[in-house]
């Protein structure tokens, strides 16, 4: 038998090519043999165990989702309102990057297995980006308002990639 991927030959019980590493054939589990042969599903329901799987981010998806929908309506709580598509006092530009991104980033990090040190590390560029956006005392309309609405978003872009990397952003490939 030889890969389809490098050409190599392998061995026939083989799972996967020793030089280049492609899967070679699709390993079957227990009870997928078992639904071949009878006919039979060995879920209840009829569901099988892959539709079982795909449920369960699905509803962390829609978690996720609706805690950001939360976050954005949190600061109506203290008096930051958006009326009409006004931005009271600069509040939400400032801090439209901390509404979604910290929760796009806490998805990825869960789906991607972090350990809580890794969780941690990041958290801290948004709890940063938070106490800089809304601690610093900005002049309304100034300059340095307007670059941290510009740039904000940008850097914070750089912590959910390296969420999505899985931390592996370096690795080249």
């Amino acid at each position: 038998m030889k890969c389809v991927t490098c050409g190599q030959e392998v061995i026939e019980k083989a799972n996967f090519c020793a030089k280049c590493g492609a899967k070679l054939r699709k390993s079957e589990s227990l009870s997928q043999n078992f639904e071949t042969i009878t006919g039979q599903s060995v879920v209840p329901g009829g569901t099988t165990e892959a539709t079982k799987d795909t449920a369960w981010p699905e509803a962390v998806v829609v978690v996720f989702a609706a805690m950001a929908a939360v976050a954005v309506k949190v600061p109506v709580l203290f008096g930051y309102y958006l009326d009409n598509g006004v931005l009271d006092s600069s509040f939400y530009a400032r801090n439209a990057s901390l509404f979604v991104l910290p929760l796009l980033t806490g998805y990825f990090a869960w789906k991607r297995r972090f350990c809580w040190k890794g969780c941690i590390c990041l958290s801290l560029p948004f709890v940063v980006a938070a106490v800089v956006a809304n601690g610093f005392p900005f002049i309304t309309g100034g300059s340095t308002e307007m670059l941290t609405t510009l740039h904000l978003p940008i850097a914070l872009w750089l912590v959910v990639g390296i969420a999505y990397t899985g931390g592996h952003w370096t690795d080249g490939g």
